[in-house]
């Protein structure tokens, strides 16, 4: 019985062996290799100034609304007369978006 059991055995491990024999052809094996080699761990960086980002507002606050005026007197004959626009007055306003900062460019060490 007991070698029965171990002929079984040993038939289903060489069909197993013969089915991985047959398939290893057609797997693409790779090179493994190793190498001793000293490692360069250093990370450089260059320092960079970027200047704030600042929104400028030309119709800021509003001082004076559009106006026409005459100008020069209508009472003398033959005087010179100018209707003359006036255009709307505001106050430019500016507002800090992003402030001003340094930041990290990585580069290549020397």
């Amino acid at each position: 019985m007991v070698g029965k059991v171990i002929h079984i055995a040993t038939a289903i491990a060489v069909t197993a062996g013969s089915l991985a024999v047959v398939a290893l052809p057609s797997v693409a094996s790779a090179e493994v290799y190793t190498k001793r080699e000293y490692l360069n761990r250093d990370v450089c960086y260059r320092a960079k100034k970027v200047p704030a980002t600042v929104a400028y507002n030309t119709r800021g606050i509003k001082l004076r609304d559009a106006s026409r005026e005459w100008k020069g007197n209508m009472q003398r004959s033959g005087a010179y007369v100018v209707d003359r626009y006036n255009d709307e007055v505001f106050i430019q306003t500016r507002e800090v978006i992003e402030d001003q900062h340094m930041t990290l460019v990585p580069v290549p060490c020397r």
